[in-house]
């Protein structure tokens, strides 16, 4: 088997909310939702790889991207190392899906609404079992600020009804 393809996905928090893309139909999964990120590139470190791909792929700018889990997944035509990695973003900055079909944020109760790929749901499964109600490292609390966008950018819920 060749080895894995190792892979970056951002973990970006706001308002108790995740920021999630949904792949494009023709890509690998497609249709399914994801924390945005990509493939590493050769002699790219993981926190290179995730500021260039939230800009290739979202038009965000993220800082302080820093590292939170690791899963490894085998999909019958390939395997993926996904790193998670935590990362700021800029309280009024808005993303604009260059490469997927719609991006959002949802709440851990709605992404179990969710199609998410199989990599990202190991991530998210084993968030919700194992750090409920734990902030994310390197964040420091803030108070809870009204959305300044409405959460579901495509204005359909998250099973993707009207």
């Amino acid at each position: 088997m060749p080895p894995a393809i190792e892979v970056c996905a951002a973990v970006i928090v706001r308002d108790e909310r995740y920021l999630l893309a949904r792949r494009p139909h023709h890509a690998h999964q497609g249709g399914k939702w994801e924390f945005p990120g990509g493939k590493v590139h050769a002699g790219e470190s993981l926190a290179d790889c995730i500021i260039r791909e939230l800009d290739e792929e979202l038009a965000l700018t993220v800082s302080n991207p820093r590292l939170i889990g690791t899963v490894v997944h085998a999909y019958p035509e390939k395997t993926v190392r996904l790193h998670f990695m935590a990362c700021d973003l800029e309280p009024d900055a808005r993303q604009q899906p260059r490469e997927h079909l719609e991006a959002g944020w949802f709440t851990a109760a709605e992404m179990n609404l969710l199609d998410i790929a199989p990599a990202d749901l190991v991530f998210v499964k084993q968030r919700n079992r194992l750090f409920s109600g734990v902030k994310i490292p390197g964040r420091e609390p803030r108070p809870p600020q009204p959305l300044r966008e409405t959460p579901h950018l495509s204005g359909r819920s998250p099973t993707g009804e009207a």
